[in-house]
């Protein structure tokens, strides 16, 4: 039987990302907020398949109104929905936010989990919004001050500070030591556990 991402098999409290057997950081949790809905961002799909929008993917994200609200009889049309354009993907990109885990997912025994449903939502760490994540990183992360301007290494997604070719992380703030941690990752078809070094940083 599937356990619930926050209790159970998971070993993964609700507001406490980090894994009960091992102590790793978990990537993609929020770790400043007891209730993530408040601050988190709810993204449509769209078109984009579920298996690219993993935890921690750096996303592009529009807004969603085809018309001004109140026109063309939408009237009572929730202004606030918007659409995941695409994953980053070139160093002209700029980035919103970052896929969440969604308390939605389930993991069973072996520490697999969902993808989002086709044409489905997905929760959203804005850049800007002030939530707090663990985010893959590079190892040249290790003893820099804590200013040191970010970059996002959209081939292998995680941050870095190498700016060459890579995505400019402005306004998001390094708040940890390099530690070790896991991050999802496709399997074939099977979402899984990968070990990777991690940072903390406010968005």
């Amino acid at each position: 039987m599937s356990d619930n991402i926050y209790a159970g098999n998971s070993g993964i409290p609700k507001g406490k990302a980090f894994s009960a057997a091992t102590g790793n950081a978990l990537c993609g949790f929020v770790q400043n907020q007891y209730n993530p809905a408040a601050d988190t961002l709810q993204a449509k799909i769209g078109e984009l398949a579920p298996n690219t929008l993993l935890p921690c993917t750096a996303v592009i994200i529009n807004n969603d109104n085809t018309t001004p609200n109140g026109k063309d009889g939408i009237l009572g049309f929730n202004p606030k929905t918007f659409v995941i354009a695409k994953a980053a993907a070139a160093d002209s990109d700029v980035i919103d936010g970052f896929v969440l885990e969604s308390p939605s997912n389930i993991v069973d025994n072996s520490g697999n989990a969902g993808l989002p449903l086709p044409h489905g939502t997905v929760p959203i760490a804005k850049i800007g919004s002030g939530i707090e994540i663990f985010l893959p990183c590079d190892d040249n992360l290790i003893k820099v001050p804590l200013s040191t301007d970010l970059y996002w290494d959209f081939t292998n997604n995680k941050i870095t500070k190498t700016s060459a070719s890579m995505i400019a992380l402005k306004g998001v703030k390094l708040l940890s030591s390099v530690v070790s941690g896991k991050r999802r990752k496709l399997n074939q078809t099977n979402v899984e556990w990968e070990d990777v070094s991690c940072v903390l940083v406010k968005l």
